[in-house]
């Protein structure tokens, strides 16, 4: 069961993936919807929405051709945390998840997160563009936007800004 919907209508440009939902997410029923997630304010700043959108506002992504999914469907990212790391186990989700992308045919796709990146990929990727593509779109990986990786905001927001570069790019 899905505490959140995806959000991938056909023709999107972009898709990000977290890794599951937040407590307050499911709650809400709105991605990104803690106080102090500086998701939807980065969107905004980076340039790739036009407006600085709420968590309440999340089915309007597609608008921009923006798109949002989680790995794990069923658990929040709490529930999530009290589970044993099983390797086979994201071996499936990542499939799953890979399904769900070709599904939707993004140009791009970007882990919302470096921990989520490593355990669907394999492997600890830089933040940035990745080296090959995933689910046959463009890949890339930044820093969290939870707000505990407040740290690395700068950072991120430098790579979204050139990913928005390169997603007007590509047109």
């Amino acid at each position: 069961m899905a505490l959140l919907g995806d959000i991938l209508p056909p023709g999107l440009k972009l898709v990000f993936v977290g890794e599951a939902p937040g407590d307050e997410s499911a709650r809400r029923g709105h991605y990104f919807a803690k106080r102090g997630n500086s998701f939807w304010g980065d969107l905004f700043e980076s340039g790739l929405t036009p407006v600085k959108l709420t968590p309440e506002q999340d089915r309007s992504l597609p608008c921009y051709g923006i798109g949002l999914t989680d790995v794990v469907k069923g658990l929040t990212n709490s529930q999530l945390k009290r589970e044993a790391y099983c390797p086979h186990t994201w071996r499936e989700r990542a499939a799953r998840l890979r399904e769900r992308i070709e599904a939707a045919g993004p140009r791009m796709v970007c882990f919302n997160g470096l921990s989520v990146a490593r355990r669907v990929l394999g492997y600890s990727p830089s933040p940035g563009k990745l080296s090959e593509p995933f689910a046959g779109a463009e890949a890339w990986a930044v820093d969290s936007s939870s707000g505990l990786a407040w740290r690395y905001r700068g950072r991120r927001l430098r790579v979204l800004r050139r990913l928005a570069r390169r997603l007007a790019e590509m047109g």
